[in-house]
């Protein structure tokens, strides 16, 4: 397994959360990211292309950093999350949809205002899950 393809860089994080508007980015899906408490990442941040070559979706002539990257993460629900990944519908989920799914869900979202608390939040909470270092969660932009 490629570990820096899942060495998320926080800014990405922060830019994930802030375009997501704290819902899943299935388009019919409205499953929000942050529990109503505040306290818990319900979201999960997913590859459009594999991190590793046994994943879904993997293209070889990506690096690592474009792996990781913002422009090939994707923030779902662990349903979509595991939907998109399962080998018996990773036919219905080509790289081409994840990636309509995620220009359309953050072009909708681009200028909603941040709710600090739930984006300080979810950063500190993906900087457990996904160990994450130096994440600043002064700022959001």
């Amino acid at each position: 397994m490629t570990q820096k393809a899942r060495q998320y860089k926080s800014k990405d994080v922060k830019k994930l959360f802030a375009l997501s508007g704290n819902i899943c980015a299935e388009p019919s899906c409205s499953r929000s990211m942050i529990s109503e408490d505040e306290n818990n990442v319900l979201g999960e941040i997913a590859h459009i292309c594999a991190a590793s070559s046994e994943g879904p979706r993997f293209d070889s002539k990506m690096t690592d950093d474009e792996r990781r990257s913002f422009n090939n993460l994707i923030l779902l629900c662990d349903e979509h999350h595991k939907m998109i990944d399962n080998p018996d519908t990773i036919d219905k989920f080509p790289a081409s949809v994840i990636k309509e799914w995620k220009s359309a869900h953050e072009s909708v979202n681009k200028d909603t205002p941040v709710n600090e608390n739930l984006s300080k939040s979810f950063v500190q909470n993906a900087e457990k899950i996904y160990n994450i270092e130096n994440i600043d969660t002064a700022n959001f932009s």
